[in-house]
């Protein structure tokens, strides 16, 4: 898991923006090939989270090992 995914799963929303403004990648996958924005969905739905890492350039069209995407 990185960092990112990381600030998703404690609710570290000033983290993970401090993070992201210092350029980290917010399309980044763990093991699963999960990015962040569909870890935060499936465990918590819309919210601050996933608008911030919208605003940061978040795909929500990259599709994990099973072929799944933040918007299915």
């Amino acid at each position: 898991m990185s960092p990112l995914h990381h600030c998703v799963n404690e609710g570290r929303l000033e983290t993970l923006r401090i993070l992201l403004e210092k350029g980290a990648d917010p399309n980044v996958r763990d093991s699963n090939g999960v990015t962040c924005i569909s870890l935060f969905k499936s465990s918590h739905g819309m919210s601050e989270f996933a608008e911030l890492l919208l605003k940061y350039g978040a795909d929500p069209t990259i599709r994990d090992k099973h072929g799944k995407t933040y918007l299915m």
